[in-house]
């Protein structure tokens, strides 16, 4: 075989090998679908709020009871400051809402961040497909 051949032969491997790589991301091998809450409670409104705050690195969330019934996708936004008068102290918030998902795997429930892709199982709340 002739160096040409076989620098060829090399490049289109080496090519080959790289496209076959790009089809097997994670992502792709990922059967988790958009959900919704099947039957919201107290118990799993604390649930979501416990594993919110984790995603988003916060103290505190709170959510609706109603949240993930109607959709798979919720927007948090932070709190606004107030002053001891109930007046804000910064005026309009500039900061973007944050995004989360309820996703359902198999039977799990989970929660994953928009942003960083982080997800969060969830042992109480039950869901189904969206």
């Amino acid at each position: 075989m002739s160096r040409l051949s076989s620098g060829l032969l090399i490049a289109v491997v080496m090519f080959s090998t790289a496209f076959m790589g790009c089809g097997t991301s994670t992502a792709g091998n990922d059967s988790a679908v958009p959900a919704l809450i099947t039957s919201p409670n107290s118990a799993s409104v604390d649930e979501l709020q416990a594993a919110i705050a984790s995603l988003l690195n916060t103290d505190h969330v709170m959510i609706a009871q109603s949240a993930f019934t109607d959709t798979s996708v919720l927007s948090i936004e932070p709190a606004m400051h107030k002053d001891t008068n109930g007046r804000l102290l910064m005026g309009r918030s500039i900061v973007m809402p944050e995004s989360v998902q309820l996703l359902i795997h198999g039977d799990t429930c989970l929660l994953e961040h928009a942003k960083s892709g982080q997800r969060k199982i969830l042992q109480i709340t039950t869901c189904r497909a969206e």
